[in-house]
């Protein structure tokens, strides 16, 4: 069973926070393990194939009013025809309003159901109640439901008797879910599940420390460009004790999107798949076996004479659900396809966040113990500026 650790450290003290295993059950992934690709073609005009017509949100994606904080979300989120995969460092804004009431932004599809799912605090645990409605699908109304995970079976099954709950770390702020629990978005009868998403972490923004740059060489082919070898470009790497998250590998197919690897004593080691955007994954094939998919860590091993990180035994592609009208069914392609791909082991020295202060939209304090601080008086704090672009920089300030 493969296992992928997500890591939540603060900015001053990386590796202190509890750290929990974050587990893919594999026969949660649809993908069969003997299907192949091995053609390219156009990425379908949908991001979602089977996304029903007319669905909508509840109610627009206004914010409500309160204390509004940006977090990152790591979690399993599902994809149509791929699986339940990880989802790595998705931004999201979280508000906490009067009465104990907090809202979250929906993460599951939120193309289709761009709205905040409102949850209850007491103590330190947020409650999402079953049955609060998400939007519709055609007419019929569409609700939120607590899922487990049954060991037994390795399957994912609605729990209507419980309502899905998350923990908010009081030391540093950090909200997550039971490694078992997940929220799905169900028909209001609990009969038909449309998708979950589970094991979440949500990690403050300012604990993250900003991410660095680094040159990035790789060779490059879509349906509709031929191959192009030796592009360079650059991938931004935030670091946190021997974890690394990774934005840019595949820069023509998701350019903001990031992938969780490890540092192993001079090696990086990427397990795919990876969510990359909705029913949108990253996954490493091999085609000098057909296409076969690659399910087992891929190691991006350190080469002295180019100082960099090396990968050129698989392909990394983009991954998507297709259909065929003829036969009516499903199965999975790919747009994009990277090889021989190599990351400079030392940074160009460049921050990731190359803003000016004209793009910063907010500017939030907090003290050294994570606690937002409206009047910032004198001493030391933690300063994050929100860019327009989503981008969050923290740095420490003196005031």
């Amino acid at each position: 069973m493969r296992k992928l650790l997500l890591i939540a450290a603060a900015l001053f003290s990386l590796g202190s926070m509890a750290q929990r295993p974050f587990e893919s059950h594999t026969t949660f992934n649809t993908l069969n393990k003997s299907m192949k690709v091995n053609s390219l073609m156009s990425r379908m005009p949908a991001a979602r194939i089977a996304k029903p017509a007319n669905a909508q949100a509840k109610a627009p994606a206004k914010a409500p009013e309160g204390e509004s904080h940006t977090y990152y979300l790591d979690c399993f989120n599902s994809c149509f025809k791929i699986g339940d995969i990880p989802e790595i460092h998705k931004a999201i804004d979280i508000v906490f309003a009067a009465d104990n009431k907090v809202y979250i932004k929906n993460m599951m599809y939120p193309s289709m159901f761009d709205t905040y799912i409102e949850g209850v605090l007491k103590d330190n645990v947020i409650t999402i109640k079953n049955g609060q409605q998400i939007g519709e699908i055609q007419g019929r109304n569409m609700v939120l439901c607590n899922m487990t995970y049954d060991k037994a079976t390795n399957k994912i099954n609605t729990d209507t008797s419980n309502d899905f709950t998350l923990t908010t770390d009081k030391d540093y702020g950090v909200i997550t879910s039971e490694p078992s629990s997940y929220l799905g978005i169900c028909t209001d009868d609990y009969q038909i599940t449309l998708t979950e998403a589970g094991n979440m972490q949500f990690i403050p923004a300012e604990l993250f420390p900003e991410a660095e740059e680094y040159e990035y060489t790789y060779d490059y082919e879509s349906a509709n460009t031929p191959q192009q070898k030796g592009k360079k470009g650059t991938v931004q790497i935030i670091k946190f004790g021997q974890y690394r998250y990774i934005k840019g590998l595949m820069p023509e197919a998701a350019p903001d999107a990031w992938v969780m690897a490890e540092d192993n004593n001079g090696t990086l080691t990427v397990s795919l798949p990876q969510a990359i955007g909705e029913d949108y994954a990253a996954v490493f094939v091999d085609f000098s076996q057909g296409g076969t998919f690659i399910f087992d860590p891929v190691t991006f091993k350190y080469d002295a004479a180019s100082d960099s990180y090396v990968m050129s035994e698989y392909s990394l592609i983009d991954l998507f659900p297709t259909y065929n009208e003829k036969t009516n069914t499903y199965s999975v392609g790919y747009s994009t396809s990277y090889n021989n791909l190599k990351i400079k082991a030392t940074t160009t020295g460049i921050s990731s966040v190359g803003n000016s202060d004209a793009d910063v939209v907010s500017t939030e304090y907090y003290d050294l113990s994570g606690r937002r601080v409206s009047d910032a008086q004198k001493g030391l704090y933690i300063k994050v500026m929100k860019y327009a672009d989503g981008t969050t920089k923290s740095v420490k300030t003196v005031k």
